[in-house]
């Protein structure tokens, strides 16, 4: 054994080991067999060699860490990884948190992390359940989506059937989101109960933990605790994208862009808070399936177990119709419908709005900004208008009328005084949005058929003539305008605040 012997020549020959030592103890056969193949690094070499191995383990924790564990997922089933884009139909969805700056003030940082992750893991659940994607996370808001070449679940289906699919599941996951959120600010255990991963449960206790100990801490002054609800806004939208990997080389990600897109966040930023707004086409879609009529029944339905006022809602309320105006998009039109969902949103309003009566002024401005948000729900304002009243609060009807239409109201013998006092506030406020209106209206009409030009002279004096009888027409509507935003609008609001603050200071003498 060549190298055997070689190894017993070097180490008898060894400068370190000691003449008067008796190698013939020692089976250097044995020895060096036992050494065969070892690799000698020296102690700099082997440092470097375990902080690359140290560094290969923290790089896979890491890339498991912020993997997309739900893409892997779907690439695993399908056995590859799309390289080409292509053109899908797919439902799209945006949820953002609603002045989540107040909430956060309240919290440290790790606290902020752990309601945050907590409240992601529910809306993640929620939609991965249902058959979604979580295409994205940024800061307070998400996007998922359903459908695309990556979905095993449309793979098969006809257009009419894909349709059907994608507006069915994205609706009723839009419709779960929101209940979802309502369950978190609650902490009901209920929601753990509904098949979350070991993760996700952990991650939503952690959250629960702290908005129970908060809500503890705040007991004692119910305006704060009524101020401290995690609020979303739900939009959605469907049509055809482009589907594919973008972003610079390690930093890809597989995402859609499209007009949909762009109408989904459109849906999101002017949906209603505690509701959702939906497209034209999607609601087109779920109306074509029955998808609206069930859900107007069930609606009802549960607001009916509650005994809520939504009970006798409308279907033009639940499903309520509105051109959304983008204008710093050079004022882009998107035709959606609000819809509603909490079954028992007008006695939420009516009860946070009775719990800030006790926060002094800022209390009353609170109650203000509520008012002026849910002026046009003809159900919250009914029950905020009956709860004030069972505290003893009676707003001056007529003080309200004078203001909103003075010709009329500042002479008695035009109107019944008795029957002015009866007059509900919603229809104040109604008369208030029709005021709006009509202002509106008519800024929006061409000027140009205004002009009282005649036709007559060169260009440019015809041109001046349209273009002064154009100012003329607006100069004396921007007025009307400016009236109506300063001074017509906020005495209206005003006023409420009068008598809710002389209820206040009468409170306080009492006590």
């Amino acid at each position: 054994m060549r190298k055997s012997a070689e190894s017993k020549k070097q180490l008898s020959s060894s400068s370190d080991l000691s003449p008067e030592r008796d190698f013939e103890d020692v089976d250097f056969d044995f020895f060096v067999e036992a050494l065969e193949g070892q690799a000698f690094v020296p102690r700099k070499e082997q440092e470097i060699l375990l902080e690359k191995e140290g560094q290969a383990e923290f790089l896979q924790k890491a890339e498991s860490y912020y993997s997309h564990r739900q893409l892997i997922d779907f690439l695993l089933a399908k056995g590859a990884v799309p390289q080409q884009p292509v053109e899908s139909t797919v439902g799209i969805g945006f949820l953002d948190i609603v002045n989540y700056s107040y909430l956060s003030k309240w919290l440290s940082p790790q606290e902020n992390q752990l309601i945050l992750n907590g409240l992601y893991s529910a809306f993640a659940h929620v939609i991965k359940k249902n058959g979604g994607f979580l295409n994205k996370v940024e800061g307070d808001s998400l996007m998922f989506h359903f459908g695309g070449n990556i979905d095993p679940q449309t793979e098969s289906k006809s257009p009419n059937e894909l349709n059907r699919y994608l507006a069915g599941n994205l609706f009723h996951t839009c419709v779960e989101v929101q209940r979802t959120c309502q369950l978190f600010n609650e902490a009901s255990k209920d929601f753990l109960d509904q098949g979350c991963d070991e993760k996700t449960r952990e991650s939503i206790e952690g959250a629960f933990s702290i908005i129970s100990n908060l809500r503890m801490n705040l007991a004692m002054a119910s305006g704060v605790n009524a101020r401290f609800q995690i609020q979303i806004r739900v939009g959605a939208s469907i049509g055809t994208v482009c589907m594919g990997n973008f972003g610079p080389h390690g930093k890809k990600q597989w995402d859609v862009i499209g007009e949909p897109v762009i109408e989904g966040r459109r849906m999101e930023m002017s949906a209603p808070v505690g509701g959702l707004r939906i497209s034209e086409k999607l609601y087109k879609l779920l109306d074509k399936n029955g998808v609206v009529q069930k859900y107007y029944e069930d609606f009802r339905s549960r607001a009916l177990e509650v005994g809520g006022k939504y009970c006798v809602i409308r279907q033009d309320e639940l499903f309520a119709f509105r051109e959304v105006v983008i204008k710093n998009k050079k004022g882009a039109r998107f035709k959606s419908y609000s819809v509603q969902v909490l079954s028992d949103l007008p006695e939420n309003i009516a009860h946070k709005i009775i719990s800030f009566l006790e926060l002094g002024e800022e209390g009353a401005d609170e109650i203000l900004e509520l008012l002026q948000y849910f002026r046009g729900n003809r159900l919250v304002v009914e029950a905020v208008e009956e709860a004030l009243e069972e505290k003893g609060i009676f707003l001056n009807k007529e003080e309200l009328l004078k203001i909103i239409s003075p010709r009329k109201y500042d002479q008695p013998s035009l109107y019944n005084k008795a029957l002015t006092a009866k007059i509900s506030l919603f229809k104040i406020f109604s008369l208030l949005g029709a005021y709006q209106d009509r202002i509106d209206k008519d800024l929006k009409t061409s000027a140009a058929r205004h002009s009282a030009g005649s036709g007559e002279g060169n260009y440019l004096a015809r041109k001046r003539e349209e273009i002064m009888a154009d100012y003329k027409y607006y100069e004396k509507r921007y007025r009307f305008k400016v009236y109506f935003d300063r001074v017509t609008f906020p005495l209206v609001f005003r006023s409420i605040k009068s008598d809710i603050l002389a209820f206040q200071s009468l409170s306080m003498d009492r006590a």
